[in-house]
């Protein structure tokens, strides 16, 4: 009797990178730490976001990888074979779009695109297929020099689309895009993905990444933060909070006093209920509707994936309506005012009691 034997090893991820390091020594950024031990894994068939501040060491990653810049230490695989070594045969299976694309201004993007075919042996009917992908196929025939930003960024992912790679690596592709281009752009994305295609994105639309990505990796400071399903990181993110709104702003001071007798913290400006528990939020309530303090609203509020980026990355406002601005240099108009009907309420587990 034969045994059939299942291989249950999981496949090698597309990217692999592990303690990459960088530090500049030019003149221009002496002494600069880019990257910082970043770690990073991609599996296929994902559509995997990179996100992290201006100077973060994004786009130093994907050049390291692509063998445009050099690493001071650290090691990276892609396809389960190490690069930079191996990236000379790993070509075909990569296609790439990093930093601001540039073109001749007087050829036509089907021209481009043609000579672009012509130098790997690929057919005419390649060049038609990617021009309709990223909806270019109707000014194909117009000089480069008067697309748009958003324009060429499409003629950019056409090129790189070109090979039908198995990895494509976009550094910022919805750059210049209106949100109508913006949208095909990420059903453009999705498609691929889900004809096996391994996306890495690079990008600073968060709403954007939100939508599209199924997984990512947030650097700061060239390190990583945090990775994992996008859905999985803002929910470890998100603490259970409502906003409590009274019915009568003049009871604010009157609430307030109750809670605290009751052993509750209120902090900051007068917006949210920060609870801990699933009951919390009923103890609130009934705290005040015992003292005849009715409440208007009671909404619970989740994180987004910007409010989550903002706090990992340090760049989170501690206070006020204004992220990454000192609120004490504001005008006193530009100033958030807090509404005197809503509280901010810290509730401790034992509140129930």
């Amino acid at each position: 009797m034969s045994v059939t034997h299942v291989d249950t090893t999981p496949p090698s991820p597309v990217i692999e990178i592990t303690g990459l390091r960088k530090r500049y020594r030019s003149i221009r950024r002496p002494g600069t730490t880019a990257l910082d031990g970043l770690d990073m894994v991609v599996h296929r068939g994902q559509i995997h976001g990179f996100l992290g501040p201006n100077g973060s060491g994004k786009t130093t990653t994907l050049r390291i990888l692509l063998g445009l810049a050099a690493a001071d230490h650290g090691r990276m695989r892609v396809f389960g074979r190490p690069v930079p070594q191996c990236l000379p045969e790993l070509s075909d299976r990569i296609g790439a779009v990093v930093e601001s694309p540039r073109f001749f201004g007087s050829f036509t993007a089907r021209l481009t695109l043609s000579l672009l075919a012509g130098t790997i042996g690929l057919p005419d009917v390649r060049v038609e297929e990617v021009l309709t992908a990223v909806g270019l196929r109707d000014r194909a025939d117009e000089p480069v020099k008067g697309y748009s930003l958003g324009m060429r960024q499409r003629l950019a992912v056409a090129s790189a689309l070109l090979k039908d790679p198995d990895l494509l690596i976009l550094d910022e592709p919805t750059n210049g895009m209106d949100p109508a281009g913006i949208r095909e752009m990420r059903e453009m994305m999705r498609g691929l993905a889900a004809d096996g295609m391994t996306l890495l994105v690079s990008s600073h639309l968060l709403s954007e990444v939100e939508q599209l990505c199924d997984t990512m990796t947030i650097v700061s400071r060239g390190r990583r933060v945090t990775h994992g399903r996008v859905a999985d990181i803002v929910a470890a993110h998100t603490s259970d909070s409502v906003t409590v709104t009274l019915a009568d702003a003049a009871e604010g001071a009157r609430a307030a006093e109750v809670l605290r007798r009751a052993g509750l913290a209120i902090s900051g400006r007068a917006e949210r209920v920060e609870v801990s528990g699933a009951e919390s939020p009923a103890a609130v309530t009934r705290l005040l509707s015992d003292k005849g303090i009715h409440l208007s609203g009671l909404t619970r509020q989740a994180a987004d994936l910007e409010t989550v980026f903002l706090r990992l990355t340090g760049t989170a406002p501690v206070d006020g309506r204004y992220p990454q601005i000192d609120h004490s240099l504001l005008p006193p108009a530009a100033r958030s005012t807090p509404d005197e009907r809503e509280l901010t309420v810290t509730v401790s587990e034992g509140a129930e009691s």
